[in-house]
């Protein structure tokens, strides 16, 4: 038992001294200084809070539909839909056949 405390004491001190930083620099690092300037962060939270005036109700943004002066008949959206699937339909089936 007090082999093994010696040799844990022994194993502790010896890493402390291989721990000790070199005092000679290494070689190719003559004449290096090292510089590191010490940064203070400062968050202020109240800053990222927007300002009530600046922030919109969600009706304020919402534009009504008949302001666009516009119109689309049903058939039309239809047709359009029905063009679109039928495309998308050859595309598919293009692409069946060129996995083959």
């Amino acid at each position: 038992m007090k082999r093994i405390i010696l040799l844990s004491i022994l194993l502790m001190a010896l890493s402390l001294v291989f721990a000790q930083p070199a005092t000679t620099p290494q070689p190719g690092f003559e004449g290096v200084q090292v510089y590191s300037e010490q940064q203070e962060i400062e968050i202020q939270i109240k800053a990222m809070i927007p300002d009530i005036t600046v922030v919109q109700l969600k009706t304020d943004t919402y534009t009504k539909p008949g302001l666009y002066d516009y119109t689309i008949h049903l058939g039309i959206i239809q047709d359009e839909s029905r063009q679109q699937l039928i495309n998308w339909q050859n595309e598919i089936n293009n692409w069946l056949e060129e996995s083959k």
